[in-house]
């Protein structure tokens, strides 16, 4: 941080060069195949499924992200924006839905099955140390329960 007052103008410029990025590199993210047609947001290789992001663009999206889900997910978000910007009649939910919700499933389940592994809970029970510790929303008074 430099300290520097941004403007309001300034930091919507560098914004919209974020996203102009962000869509200028779907082609090598994607190698060529399963692209936005955009301003339409359909998929250019998907005749059953038209609508972007497809199974085939998520999956390949998440093998180019490999674990970096923080990574992926603010890429999606920049491509959102974009789609935003290019389908200002449809539903925000509905677009965000579509953009980014397949991005928090770890179920291992769909189409994008495989690209990142099952999150699963422990199989023993806490420790005596986690028992211990108050409820959420209770004060600590330093006894033990």
């Amino acid at each position: 941080m430099t300290g520097r007052a941004v403007s309001y103008r300034d930091a919507m410029a560098a914004e919209a060069v974020r996203i102009g990025r962000a869509v200028d590199a779907l082609p090598a993210r994607l190698a060529d195949e399963h692209l936005p047609r955009r301003p339409e947001w359909t998929c250019a290789s998907c005749e059953g499924e038209p609508s972007w992001p497809c199974a085939p663009a998520r999956v390949r999206l998440a093998e180019a992200y490999g674990r970096d889900r923080v990574g992926l997910s603010m890429y999606a978000g920049a491509l959102l924006t974009a789609a935003l910007d290019d389908l200002p009649r449809e539903d925000p939910g509905e677009l965000t839905t579509r953009f980014l919700a397949w991005l928090r499933c770890t179920c291992g389940a769909g189409s994008h099955a495989g690209a990142w592994p099952t999150i699963r809970t422990p199989s023993h029970p806490p420790s005596s140390s986690y028992a211990r510790l108050p409820a959420t929303g209770q004060a600590r008074t330093g006894r033990t329960a």
